[in-house]
């Protein structure tokens, strides 16, 4: 709740107005059959494909097939943070190069323009974007911290967990982050470029966005889960899917909120950066390091 209004107040500083771009948004006109179906084949495959990936990535690659996560050295010093983060990298990569593909064989040949993207930026207004991220992710968990201690809190269900952190454990949110940037910058240029449909209203933009961010990692709980209950025997590895649940929290968290954020700033990376630190720090204070 507070993200998008410390974003607007910090906005208003004259050194932080650069941050945003200024730039006229662009709606993108599905006036054809072929840009309706084009659309809705580049959504399938950016729904699936982070899904596909979800396993081989967290439990082959990065796990290399542990019982439970348990890869990890003194700079990447958590097992089950280390396959998130990766699987985060590597999901956002995958979904900008399937729209740059896109792009490349489809789009520019029928008017659409990289400018609706809103990935143009140059290092002033970039490094501006972190900083602020920075600020704004350091007052929310102020605001934590006064309440946890305050009036003795948990924001906790379940597996998800808000806490306020300690010193020790900022340089492993700094290791993390990068990889979660990535993966919500991809995604806010999915939402705020390729899913900002000329006609659409705004629910109808979200909805849309929400379904093509979880809805592949909802069809592999769905296969678990029937599975399990139908024949008792499970799919894919526990430990992973569990991973799972947080998710279909946090990622449409991010994508409304970062909308929020595209629409006052036309920024795509400031977005990105706020939901990169702020989840990174999430995932930090819940879990516990071998250091």
């Amino acid at each position: 709740m507070l993200i998008a209004p410390l974003v607007y107040m910090i906005l208003q500083l004259k050194f932080f107005r650069g941050v945003a771009s200024g730039r006229e948004i662009q709606e993108k006109a599905l006036d054809t059959a072929g840009k309706k179906a084009n659309f809705w084949l580049v959504f399938a495959i950016t729904a699936a494909l982070p899904a596909i990936l979800f396993i081989p990535v967290t439990y082959r690659w990065v796990g290399q097939q542990t019982f439970v996560p348990a890869i990890y050295n003194k700079v990447f010093a958590e097992a089950n943070i280390n396959e998130l983060a990766a699987w985060s990298a590597v999901a956002g990569i995958v979904i900008v190069a399937v729209l740059l593909i896109n792009y490349a064989v489809y789009g520019k040949n029928h008017q659409v323009s990289l400018d609706n993207w809103g990935i143009k930026t140059n290092a002033k207004q970039f490094f501006k974007s972190l900083l602020m991220a920075f600020i704004v992710v350091g007052c929310a968990f102020v605001v934590v911290a006064a309440v946890e201690y305050i009036f003795g809190t948990d924001f906790r269900i379940w597996v998800l967990s808000v806490k306020m952190f300690d010193l020790a454990k900022v340089r492993f949110i700094l290791v993390y982050f990068p990889g979660y940037v990535i993966f919500y910058l991809g995604n806010s240029i999915a939402v705020n470029g390729n899913n900002d449909i000329k006609g659409w209203k705004e629910w109808q933009k979200m909805l849309v966005s929400c379904i093509g961010n979880i809805g592949g990692l909802i069809v592999l709980l769905i296969i678990q889960y029937s599975s399990l209950i139908g024949r008792g025997q499970i799919v894919f590895n526990a430990m992973r899917i569990l991973n799972i649940f947080p998710l279909l929290v946090l990622v449409p968290v991010a994508t409304v909120i970062s909308r929020k954020i595209y629409k006052m700033t036309q920024n795509v990376y400031l977005g990105s950066m706020i939901f990169g630190i702020l989840y990174a720090a999430i995932a930090c204070t819940n879990t516990m390091f071998m250091f």
